[in-house]
């Protein structure tokens, strides 16, 4: 809410909030709207009803959305909580990175705005919950819920759903591997996980036809990009990946491309400062708070020297330097390099190629903390230490599937450090379902639960 009407830090949430300002009239319409694009008509009715509260109680919709994204975010965290118990890594309850996470500033930031983020992260704790609810009681109840968050996935995000699909078959697969039998319960709950795709048939064709379209392309030797167009890609507040699966392509392209003589000056260095210095003016007291704090001065010193010629080295330079390359399924060290480069940019201490990307690198260290536990979980599964309870295989299997598939889509660091927000979801919900197991156990080894 300190932001008001400043939306430079994400500008893809004004496309949302003009969507739910119409979202609730006769004629609405997605057309001519950014945000969504698409879409639901009744799901985003019903999911936006609180923030329609809030817009009565006299909020605008932009605050009415984001306290209605930081709703979504604080019961994804309830969740997390409630299915924590005593368990510990490196000798800390489990509650204790479920805080550090959800304050990392960065994930703090894009709960707070009126983004899918939030969204996304409730629906996909949401199943992985009442998955784990499922085991433990296998209600009627827990069942139906485990449908309807998975269908919100599928109507939030469909890829993401499609890749909760595939991690729940691939745990049934790891189980019959494993014991050779399947309960009931398994395939119960594989059934309810697959309803939306019954539901909304023409999602489904539509993510078969573009899930092909991409292996196509990815079969194929790798394009050559960052050639060097005096275009600049941004720095990371758009919410897609321009290949099918995001809902956008970043979050500008600077203020010109430099065409004529190449005398035209352009911003560069990422598209978030720019915008933040013309729109500080619109909001009083962070103005205010800035210019005493000095920051203000700063950050318009930083923005008034990311200008250069758009014919210039150091247009050419700072728009490769912000391009992420796709992998291609045809060459294994491209997607090692492309997965490296989804978890470890930016990086602390050196030159990311953007004001805002420098400054979210120093919170780095603590996502390979988290990417560390991951690692512990997995081990722990594969020597036996962490018995293989199903929830914390479906999490792990899940976040390596979106590791994959973020070398595989992903073309801006702006928007892939934006996108890893949600592998961190994956992460959370196999450290507090881990359990591990005395050494005589992990011996005698132990199915999938």
């Amino acid at each position: 809410m300190a932001l008001g009407s400043i939306t430079a830090l994400a500008p893809d949430e004004s496309g949302y909030a003009e969507i739910f300002g119409t979202l609730y009239k006769s004629d609405f319409t997605f057309a001519g709207h950014g945000g969504w694009g698409t879409g639901n008509v009744i799901f985003l009715r019903i999911l936006y009803l609180p923030a329609k509260i809030f817009s009565i109680l006299g909020f605008s919709n932009l605050i009415s959305i984001r306290l209605l994204s930081l709703l979504c975010a604080y019961t994804a965290l309830y969740l997390l909580v409630k299915q924590n118990t005593d368990k510990t890594l490196f000798r800390k309850n489990s509650y204790w990175w479920l805080i550090l996470a959800f304050f990392i500033p960065s994930i703090f930031l894009w709960t707070s705005l009126g983004l899918r983020e939030s969204f996304i992260f409730l629906w996909l704790v949401s199943i992985f919950h009442f998955t784990s609810e499922i085991f433990e009681v296998p209600r009627w109840r827990n069942f139906i819920l485990l449908t309807l968050s998975s269908a919100a996935l599928c109507l939030t995000k469909d890829y993401l759903y499609i890749f909760v699909v595939i991690s729940y078959i691939s745990t049934l697969l790891l189980l019959w591997l494993k014991s050779r039998k399947l309960e009931k319960s398994h395939f119960k709950l594989i059934a309810f996980v697959l309803l939306p795709l019954l539901f909304f048939p023409s999602i489904t064709a539509g993510f078969i036809k573009s899930g092909q379209s991409l292996i196509m392309s990815k079969m194929t030797a790798p394009l050559e990009t960052g050639i060097g167009n005096g275009i600049e890609t941004g720095d990371g507040t758009g919410d897609g990946t321009g290949d099918g699966t995001g809902d956008g392509t970043g979050d500008g392209t600077g203020d010109g491309t430099g065409t004529g003589d190449g005398t035209t000056l352009v911003s560069t260095r990422g598209f978030t400062l720019h915008a933040l210095v013309n729109q500080l003016d619109a909001n009083n007291f962070l103005s205010w708070l800035t210019e005493k704090t000095g920051i203000k001065q700063l950050l318009e010193d930083k923005e008034k020297a990311s200008h250069a010629y758009s014919n210039s080295k150091e247009v050419i330079k700072n728009s490769n330097q912000l391009i992420a390359r796709p992998a291609s399924l045809r060459n294994p060290i491209s997607i090692l390099k492309g997965s490296a480069s989804f978890l470890f940019i930016p990086i602390p201490f050196i030159d990311n190629g953007s004001f805002f990307l420098n400054l979210q690198s120093y919170e780095s260290p603590i996502w390979y903390l988290f990417y560390l536990l991951l690692l512990i979980v997995i081990f722990g599964l594969i020597r036996g230490s962490v018995k293989p309870d199903f929830t914390t295989v479906v999490a792990s299997l899940f976040s390596l599937l979106f590791i994959f598939e973020s070398a595989l889509v992903e073309v801006n660091d702006g928007t892939s450090v934006r996108h890893r927000s949600v592998l961190l979801i994956g992460i959370l919900v196999a450290v507090v379902n881990q359990r591990r197991v005395k050494l005589k156990q992990a011996n005698q080894g132990d199915g999938i639960d």
